[in-house]
């Protein structure tokens, strides 16, 4: 099972940000376990999108279009 840091849980308050818009408060609503993440918007996250951090508190999820040049990402709140 993939390691996600200790903040992501079902249930946790996240700040859900893309490129051009106000940033949403959400909640997680599922992980599955493979760790993919969805939030309440309906918004998925795979842990290949996880960023790397020194520590837990550190490291979010981050996922780029580069096509549409609209980059997403969900924080610990």
């Amino acid at each position: 099972m993939i390691r996600l840091p200790d903040w992501v849980k079902v249930g946790a308050p996240v700040r859900f940000r893309m490129t051009g818009r106000d940033d949403a408060d959400c909640i997680i609503t599922t992980i599955t376990s493979a760790g993919r993440v969805t939030l309440c918007n309906g918004e998925r996250f795979d842990p290949t999108h996880l960023t790397s951090g020194s520590d837990d508190a550190a490291r979010y999820f981050e996922k780029r279009n580069r096509l549409s040049r609209v980059t997403k990402s969900v924080r610990k709140a």
